[in-house]
């Protein structure tokens, strides 16, 4: 790459200072803005593309709708321009690594990869609410910066999104036809990336914002499992398994994805878009519960164990279980505390390790214990729940808590 003869040439008043990559909708280089003085992403268009003048109104046309978006999560677009008959989008420049290679190095964690699957999601809401649709979102588009944040590129850049009203169906079918952003394939050219693109996409139907909610699917999908879910041997293959193939859960792949996450892929890979999520935002919101439900669970499972968890549990029935645990064997243990205060007796620790082995096995056990006094005097002292996880964890792998353990710990109550 370092022979381009562009390199260490002017473009307009970018500089280029080396190439980073190229595709279907033109080499990107990194730049110097000599007005400004700034870093820069810049993408230099086909020749073709140039030099046709309906092509590149409507190109510097959507390139300025999508420098309307503002997020965190976009990389934003500078200047649209034209200079020595080509013509260019500068953008930011995302010190990084792609998605594409970090899912290369193997399945990402499942909480890194709602992360990542959150900020695309609201990055795609974003764009949603200014009519814009990426229509060409796979892990090439995005980015993951030095310092961890996720930004989504070439927004405008693969889709003519914002209509003028007057435009007619016979424009939008031309476009159709128009050559893609990443994929030129044997049954014709079709607009987005084979695997990624929706079923009505591969079909060369009108897409709205849940084409990339597809897309966005897959992606997540790719980095729970660390695989596709519709492949191929060649592009037709892929297109073909995209609009028939039911890929199943990535929990196959990997046993560490609950099952609702498994349920919020499955939703957005559903063949018919009116099956999937109605908007990026709830989307994201769902990705947010679970993301939420993890944490809490893992902060859960930390305070049980007394380190951190070394990965997040299956699913909301391992946090189901451990609450039932704690209700059963703190009200097990508050209860034996309870009669010796007000009877005037201190129950053994065999009594105590005995009611809290009962309690564990079935909810059924609380019926059996007589309810407490209604009256409790001052001097009694509630039982910390931090010891609770403790006597749960030796009740939940041993089935007993033994006089030992109770005793070692009954100082701190």
């Amino acid at each position: 790459m370092d022979d381009d003869p562009r390199l260490g040439q002017s473009l307009g008043r970018f500089r280029l200072d080396a190439r980073l990559g190229e595709g279907g909708m033109g080499v990107v280089y990194a730049a110097t803005d000599e007005t400004l003085q700034r870093r820069v992403a810049l993408k230099v268009l086909p020749a073709e593309t140039s030099e046709d003048p309906e092509r590149r109104a409507r190109l510097q046309r959507e390139a300025r709708a999508a420098a309307q978006l503002t997020h965190p999560n976009i990389a934003t677009i500078y200047d649209v321009g034209e200079a020595d008959g080509l013509v260019f989008v500068a953008m930011e420049l995302v010190e990084g690594r792609s998605l594409r290679a970090h899912v290369a190095d193997g399945q990402l964690t499942v909480p890194r990869a709602i992360a990542i699957a959150i900020s695309i999601a609201e990055a795609l809401a974003r764009a949603h609410e200014k009519n814009i649709v990426h229509r060409d979102l796979k892990p090439d588009n995005v980015m993951i910066a030095d310092d961890g944040a996720v930004k989504v590129l070439d927004f405008g850049l693969a889709k003519f999104v914002q209509r003028e009203s007057e435009e007619s169906e016979a424009s939008e079918a031309e476009e159709m036809e128009q050559p893609t952003a990443t994929a030129v394939t044997e049954v014709g050219r079709i607009l987005g990336t084979p695997g990624y693109m929706s079923p009505e996409q591969a079909a060369g139907k009108g897409v709205d914002h849940r084409t990339d909610l597809f897309a966005l699917g897959v992606m997540v999908f790719e980095m729970l499992s660390g695989e596709r879910p519709f492949r191929g041997d060649s592009v037709l293959e892929a297109i073909v398994a995209t609009t028939r193939d039911d890929p199943g859960p990535p929990s196959k792949k990997n046993a560490e994805v609950p099952p609702e996450l498994d349920a919020i892929v499955a939703r957005c890979l559903a063949k018919d878009a009116a099956d999937r999520w109605p908007s990026a935002r709830a989307l994201s919101d769902a990705l947010r519960e679970i993301q939420t439900e993890s944490a809490d669970i893992r902060s859960l499972d930390a305070a049980v164990t007394g380190v951190s968890a070394a990965s997040p549990p299956t699913g909301l029935r391992a946090a189901v279980g451990v609450l039932v645990g704690v209700v059963l064997i703190g009200g097990a243990i508050f209860f034996w505390r309870t009669r010796a205060v007000t009877t005037g007796t201190q129950p053994s620790s065999s009594a105590i390790s005995a009611a809290a082995s009962s309690a564990a096995p079935t909810a059924t056990t609380l019926s059996d214990l007589p309810p407490p006094k209604s009256s409790h005097p001052s001097s009694l002292t509630p039982l910390p729940v931090p010891h609770v996880p403790f006597l749960l964890r030796h009740a939940r792998d041993s089935g007993s808590i033994s006089a030992a353990d109770f005793d070692r710990h009954r100082a701190s109550w």
